[in-house]
């Protein structure tokens, strides 16, 4: 009787400790999961780092948010450094997390890195998604793009200069295939708006000498200036406009917000897009310690769009199929509606106002 009693405490002790701690029993099915291996690929160096440092906190936090869900995959972040004008790192980068890590999904920053890694991607069965707006650079049912549409910015940069009577302007464009694109979307528009272009100027990453181009193209006397330039074009640039004493207005799209110099662009209007929902920005700020998060909402609503991609992809469905049924996202940067591959997110006006960005409609 006594052996009988000591077994059935053990066998009670033993039934407590399973039901406690079913530490063992987790940790097979988080096993269990299939896991899908997501590559990034960021400026986290450069003189972009700090549009990359945004993106990669915002998807850091993105992860850690999904990871409070019940999901029935486990996800993988594979993170590589490649400079958004540099098509060299952004290939050995795309190469890396295709061959060697296997990677199911992609996801790149601005333009060129977009274009380079769907060229790339053609013929598997890679997702790819990119933070870009260049629609003709979309390769294939994959391939994805997540901003607001180079038309739909120029329109707004048109009436504004329409709205301060400028009639004859001067584009000072970065010549990247980003620019070229934007300055040929633009083109197309103005003469629609009562707007005669004078003159286009190209400059090439890396220049410096913007007196030289300033000058030619103040000789034709514009009303005011489209200036589409990357950092440090942007700020070499208006620091000659400066020295030379040139107050010719400007405007651009984004450009003002995304530099760490916003005091050179004080009082001057631009086009951007949503900045995101308040409460969210607030708790982006405290969690990444950052306060220039240009793009941030956007790219954590771009990793949960892909990761509910994955997640409600049914039995023998393609992830593009799944990604295509997704027709509206709506979150922390507002609405974004799905066409033709391109997530196309609000555009907002927005001004410098002592060195903070304030929208203005």
């Amino acid at each position: 009787m006594k052996k009988f009693l000591v077994g059935l405490v053990i066998l009670l002790l033993a039934l407590a400790v399973f039901l406690l701690f079913p530490t063992n029993k987790i940790n097979e099915t988080e096993v269990q999961k299939p896991k899908i291996k997501i590559g990034i690929i960021l400026p986290l160096t450069g003189d972009s780092q700090i549009l990359g440092k945004a993106a990669e906190q915002a998807i850091l936090l993105a992860k850690e948010d999904l990871q409070k869900k019940g999901l029935k995959n486990n996800y993988e972040f594979i993170f590589e450094d490649a400079d958004v004008f540099s098509i060299r790192k952004t290939s050995n980068a795309v190469n890396k997390l295709i061959n060697a890590d296997k990677v199911d999904a992609l996801f790149t920053y601005f333009n060129t890195p977009g274009g380079v890694a769907g060229r790339a991607l053609q013929g598997t069965d890679i997702l790819h998604f990119n933070y870009g707006n260049d629609h003709t650079s979309i390769s294939g049912n994959n391939d994805f793009r997540y901003y607001s549409s180079m038309v739909s910015q120029s329109k707004w940069m048109l009436n504004l200069m329409k709205e301060n009577g400028a009639k004859n302007i001067a584009l000072l464009i970065c010549n990247t295939a980003y620019g070229n694109l934007f300055a040929q979307e633009f083109s197309k528009l103005a003469k629609d708006y009562g707007i005669n272009i004078l003159t286009t100027e190209f400059a090439n990453t890396g220049e410096r000498d913007f007196r030289t181009i300033l000058e030619r193209i103040e000789k034709q006397n514009p009303d005011m200036y489209f200036f589409q330039l990357e950092t440090p074009e942007k700020e070499i640039a208006r620091k000659v406009m400066l020295e030379l004493n040139i107050k010719t207005p400007i405007t651009t799209a984004e450009g003002f917000e995304s530099t760490a110099q916003r005091e050179l662009f004080e009082g001057m209007p631009f086009v951007s897009f949503y900045e995101g929902d308040k409460d969210f920005i607030s708790r982006f700020k405290k969690y990444s310690e950052l306060e220039n998060i240009h793009g941030a909402p956007h790219v954590y609503d771009m990793i949960n769009v892909m990761i509910t991609g994955f997640e409600q992809q049914k039995d023998c469905e393609s992830i593009s199929d799944s990604i295509h049924r997704i027709k509206t996202y709506n979150g922390v940067a507002g609405e974004a509606i799905q066409e033709n591959n391109f997530f196309r997110t609000k555009d907002l006006g927005k001004v410098i106002k002592n060195g903070e960005v304030v929208i203005i409609d």
